[in-house]
């Protein structure tokens, strides 16, 4: 069978997301290049974090070229497909869709990846979206991250039509290794509320005043609501928390991996909307770290409780504070935790492995397309 020729219209960092670092990595990997006959076109619009979801003339500017780009590459060149990652809601989404009904005038195949959802509740509350995500969805290849997140677009796609890959990452050359053993607690995600980094801070609060031994690591950047960073430092300095507190801003590669190698546990306690398949697990396990996360997108996939970590309630500060203790106080707990979070990763989230299954997922994609 020949190599299907495909091309690629995807999120690029910057900014830095779980979306973007999954995509620059299939742009870089040399074998699925060699597995397939690509090229590549950038969709993004947003320089920062905080830009995403923010409308502004230049990024309408910058819609309309990646539309005449994209167009025009498609015209030069006879693409078995075209890939997009699909936004699955607000602005991102209808200018997202706009691109794929052009492409579908001029008879391209499309493949939508997506790294969010949201969608479910959306078409469940609008007749009208309902039909016109069914309209942007039709005769669609969809690639999604987990089965657990097919539920979010059961009413508007076929499970026919619908394949599976988890997210995988490349491994740093010192992470595969275990944890740290010196009570240093890591968050890292964006700063913002919805990602717990405020029931985190509540955490420190109750572990403090238990007497525990701790230190909490916070990374990231803020969010563009600046109202929430005012209450989180009001919270900080209200409760005296700089001694087992500490704000790091953002951090990248051997910053970031230094905080990892140090860490004795990671903690995400998410109840973000679009969350599904979160690249600073898959990290946090690639260092053998345990991590306490929440029963959020495709989480519970990832983690198994009490096997490589814990997943907690939303928005429990006491529980998340009694978690962390367990696993700062019981080191043999803690050292099974992270060797089964390690094994998992080596298992199912390596970069090799992702490859192996994406480049697995598109050749099933492309002889499905030369039967019909």
């Amino acid at each position: 069978m020949a190599k299907p020729k495909i091309l690629f219209v995807l999120q690029l960092p910057p900014p830095v997301h779980g979306a973007s670092m999954v995509n620059q990595s299939i742009k870089d990997s040399q074998f699925i290049n060699e597995e397939m006959d690509c090229d590549y076109i950038s969709l993004t619009t947003a320089k920062d974090v905080s830009d995403i979801g923010k409308n502004s003339f230049k990024k309408y500017f910058k819609s309309v070229h990646i539309y005449y780009t994209t167009i025009k590459q498609t015209l030069s060149q006879k693409y078995d497909f075209v890939y997009l990652t699909l936004s699955p809601h607000g602005i991102a989404f209808y200018k997202d869709a706009f691109l794929a009904i052009l492409l579908k005038l001029l008879g391209s195949k499309l493949i939508f990846h997506l790294h969010g959802k949201g969608i479910k509740k959306i078409v469940d509350n609008s007749t009208i979206k309902r039909q016109f995500y069914k309209f942007v969805f039709k005769n669609v290849s969809v690639i999604h991250l987990s089965p657990i997140l097919y539920k979010d677009i059961k009413l508007i796609v076929k499970e026919d039509n619908v394949w599976f890959v988890p997210n995988g990452i490349t491994a740093t050359p010192n992470a595969l290794k275990h944890r740290g053993n010196n009570n240093r607690v890591l968050y890292l995600s964006n700063m913002q509320e919805t990602k717990g980094s405020f029931t985190l801070l509540e955490a420190a609060k109750i572990l403090k005043d238990k007497g525990c031994a701790f230190h909490i690591d916070f990374v990231g950047k803020w969010h563009s609501n600046s109202d929430y960073k005012e209450k989180w430092e009001r919270f900080y300095q209200n409760n005296d928390l700089s001694d087992v507190v500490t704000y790091h801003g953002p951090k990248y590669n051997e910053e970031k991996n230094a905080l990892f190698q140090t860490a004795s546990c990671f903690v995400l306690p998410t109840f973000y909307k679009n969350e599904c398949f979160p690249i600073s697990i898959l990290e946090a396990m690639s260092h053998g770290l345990p991590v306490i996360s929440t029963n959020e997108g495709a989480i519970n996939e990832i983690i198994n409780d009490g096997e490589n970590g814990f997943l907690i309630n939303k928005n429990s500060p006491d529980e998340l504070a009694n978690k962390i203790a367990l696993i700062l106080n019981d080191g043999t707990l803690a050292d099974q935790l992270g060797s089964k979070a390690l094994s998992k990763f080596k298992e199912h989230y390596r970069i090799e492995v992702f490859e192996t299954n994406f480049c697995k997922t598109i050749s099933e994609i492309y002889a499905a397309k030369i039967k019909s």
